[in-house]
């Protein structure tokens, strides 16, 4: 049995290789190696996201920008405000919850898209950058930070009733289209990058 691998060549095209038995034979421990590798690195990972987001946390507590999943779910049956869910990864948490008393459709001076779109087009780096500043950033932002419960309970219901409130997702800053921002939660100017 013959496997063929896609390989890119210095002109962009796909050329497939012949991997014989051999090949295979030396690929596969490579791929259990890996596989094995992999569970505790995305442990460790787990473990690092959930220090950060403690000390995050903490730190937006002692400047009185925490609401709890309780005062939330008061706004949210009286329809009042705006929850803006900021994302780390494209696809995987965590997630940091923000709740404004502001509806951010109104005010926002920007086209807002869905949040893949956000992530992926640096046509809404406005966008972000004024999300970012007016509501999500430690230093200036006015949003408050959701202490999300440790029920799964009650973060279903919650997850549930969130449709009757104005959302937002967006790319959390620093992660894809902040890359000047990268590890660092003070306020930076960004270098020029157009020339």
């Amino acid at each position: 049995m013959v496997q063929k691998l896609g390989l890119t060549g210095t002109t962009g095209r796909q050329h497939p290789r012949d991997v014989g038995a051999v090949g295979l034979l030396l690929l596969l421990p490579i791929l259990l190696i890996g596989g094995a590798l992999s569970i505790p690195i995305s442990l460790a990972i787990r473990n690092s996201d959930r220090k950060k987001e403690r000390r995050f946390s903490e730190q937006m507590r002692r400047r009185g920008r925490t609401m709890s999943s309780e005062s939330l779910m008061d706004r949210i049956h009286s329809s009042e405000g705006t929850i803006i869910r900021e994302w780390t990864r494209m696809y995987k948490g965590p997630v940091r919850w923000w709740w404004t008393p502001n509806d951010f459709y109104k005010e926002c001076p920007h086209a807002s898209v869905d949040y893949v779109t956000m992530w992926q087009d640096d046509a809404y780096r406005p966008l972000l950058e004024w999300c970012w500043s007016r509501y999500t950033s430690p230093t200036t932002g006015e949003a408050l930070l959701v202490e999300l419960p440790k029920s799964k309970e009650t973060l279903v219901r919650l997850r549930k009733d969130i449709d009757q409130m104005r959302l937002l997702d967006v790319p959390m800053a620093g992660k894809r289209q902040f890359s000047w921002f990268w590890g660092d939660r003070r306020v930076r100017s960004r270098p020029n990058t157009k020339n």
